[in-house]
């Protein structure tokens, strides 16, 4: 009980009520008795909410590299190809505004982003901006900052509103380098933000069902989704699984994946199929070759 009370004072209890549910013993009539199962304890629960800090934590490393590349590969496409430094500030780029995004509360209605409210949020974004090269600008120029200035103080979420609207022709030649259509990285894109969302918030992920989710590429397009068969979009594993690979084009040097490994192998009561992850996940081409070369230096 020690253990337990010494946890609490450091957890609210309410954040870890959500590590419980399926160690306690169940009502006939679907609710649950404050009784754990039989081989269920607190330090079941425990183990569970330390593996879900840490799978952020992981989760968080991965998308700050992802976020980084992308957007270093959007004002690269998008300034060269105009030549233009300011191009983001050029409304005839982004003709595919206004854009509807659906809430994560099912509740709410949909918001619609306009190009004039984007621009106005980036600009109080850079305003308030207290980098140093933000400084440097402001003291040495009077005229806006260029995008590849301004697209290192605006968050992930503004900028995957930006590729939202940009024209297709651009979206496209961006999202070459990810070997996915413009409508793919556009929706792993969202995803990614919606998942960076719920890590700094510190939400529980490892079980949670994904209210944003990312379109399963095609088979004949990204067949590594599919083989041996269709990896869900639905839950961790499938979000872990573009992550994968992402990694693998933007940081194929990471320890990345080596550490995700690790992190399954010191958890080993963990109940992976919460994760929606397949009892043989290891053998699907997307994880195989990287699990077989971690394998091999244990």
């Amino acid at each position: 009980m020690d253990f337990i009370e010494e946890k609490l004072k450091s957890v609210n209890y309410y954040r870890l009520s959500a590590y419980w549910f399926g160690a306690w013993q169940i009502n006939s009539d679907g609710t649950h008795k404050d009784v754990f199962k039989d081989g269920s304890d607190f330090n079941i629960v425990w183990d569970r909410y330390t593996f879900d800090r840490r799978l952020r934590l992981s989760i968080m490393d991965a998308i700050e590299r992802i976020e980084v590349d992308f957007k270093t590969n959007f004002v690269n496409v998008l300034t060269l190809q105009t030549n233009n430094p300011f191009a983001h500030l050029a409304p005839a780029n982004f003709p595919n505004f206004p854009i509807s995004k659906k809430s994560v509360n099912p509740t709410k209605p949909a918001k619609v982003y306009e190009y004039p409210e984007s621009i106005r949020h980036i600009k109080s974004d850079v305003d308030k901006s207290c980098e140093e090269f933000v400084i440097q600008h402001r003291n040495k120029y009077t005229g806006p900052m260029p995008f590849w200035k301004t697209c290192e103080v605006i968050p992930f979420g503004t900028i995957s509103i930006l590729f939202e609207g940009l024209d297709n022709h651009t979206k496209r030649n961006i999202a070459k380098r990810y070997g996915m259509s413009a409508k793919i990285l556009e929706d792993a894109i969202g995803h990614l933000c919606y998942l960076r969302n719920l890590c700094a918030h510190h939400s529980r992920v490892w079980n949670r069902d994904m209210a944003i989710k990312y379109t399963i590429p095609a088979p004949k397009n990204i067949p590594i989704f599919h083989a041996p068969s269709t990896i869900s979009n639905r839950k961790a594993f499938g979000s872990l699984s573009l992550l994968k690979y992402f990694m693998d084009i933007v940081a194929p040097q990471s320890r990345w994946t080596n550490n995700f490994f690790q992190l399954i192998s010191e958890h080993p009561t963990i109940p992976l199929s919460s994760m929606q992850m397949p009892e043989n996940w290891t053998e699907y081409d997307l994880w195989k070759s990287a699990y077989l070369k971690w394998k091999s230096t244990k």
